[in-house]
């Protein structure tokens, strides 16, 4: 089943609508929005309220529902 997703990036404040299958990775995610705002994609993880999502949960693990938001947030460990 295909999603549609809202990623902000918390350091720009802006947003970008992705589609994704429930069995992509977060991995797949910060890979496609650090690409398109030309950032290092080491640097950055998500978060979904308050608590980051590990990479390599899938979207179905996560509990996410069309139309939800997640953030594109700088590693707090450093990247």
């Amino acid at each position: 089943m295909s999603l549609k997703l809202n990623v902000l990036n918390a350091t720009e404040n802006t947003t970008i609508s992705v589609e994704a299958d429930e069995s992509d990775s977060v991995g797949d995610i910060i890979v496609f929005a650090t690409q398109y705002w030309n950032k290092q994609q080491q640097a950055f993880v998500m978060k979904m309220g308050s608590r980051l999502i590990p990479p390599d949960r899938t979207m179905a693990e996560m509990g996410l529902k069309d139309g939800d938001t997640i953030v594109l947030v700088p590693d707090p460990q450093g990247g």
